[in-house]
């Protein structure tokens, strides 16, 4: 499963063409198909799929992008999914991640998403490759190999699976809203 944005930093072509390495798996995309609505830089990602030949197993939720998808609906559609998968070239919290992480579920994610600091190793890291210069900047763009291979091994080896659901669940756990508004709290009395 993928959740969020369609636009050129998230790389969702890259996760579309990921299929083509990868038989028997099939992908849920929680997103706007088309590329038109929340971002000018979206893709339209139905061709994409065809073009690698895997629009059989890439399934787009009807009217993600359209209106946002209700949190209890989100719920179901991680708790049905064995993996949350992200390509982007740069995230900087990455929500749904951390939402995939709540419900058990182990992410196979670019190296260069901002959840390291909070996820750890509870999630796997795929290795980075090509620099390539966005609008916002210099990213890396993740290494498909590397991602299949982790994708794969959550895929095929139970154990291992079962550890990072359960180490999934065990960060996502401490994350809550009280302890950042104590912090900011204790900032707003430090300087009143």
């Amino acid at each position: 499963i993928y959740v969020g944005d369609n636009n050129v930093r998230k790389m969702l072509p890259l996760l579309i063409q990921s299929l083509t390495k990868m038989q028997d798996v099939n992908l849920l995309l929680i997103t706007d198909a088309l590329g038109r609505f929340k971002s000018r830089l979206g893709e339209n990602l139905i061709p994409i799929a065809e073009y690698y030949n895997v629009e059989d197993r890439v399934k787009f939720h009807p009217a993600a992008g359209i209106y946002p998808v209700p949190d209890t609906e989100l719920v179901k559609y991680y708790n049905m999914s064995r993996i949350y998968v992200n390509t982007s070239a740069g995230e900087a919290f990455g929500l749904p991640i951390l939402e995939a992480a709540a419900c058990g579920i182990p992410t196979v994610t670019s190296e260069c998403v901002g959840v390291k600091e909070y996820l750890d190793d509870a999630i796997e890291y795929a290795k980075t490759q090509t620099k390539i210069w966005f609008q916002w900047g210099e990213f890396s763009i993740v290494d498909v190999d590397d991602f299949v291979n982790k994708v794969l091994k959550l895929l095929h080896d139970e154990d291992y699976y079962k550890k990072k659901s359960k180490k999934c669940i065990q960060y996502a756990s401490k994350l809550t809203w009280d302890q950042p508004a104590l912090q900011l709290q204790s900032l707003i009395e430090q300087y009143l």
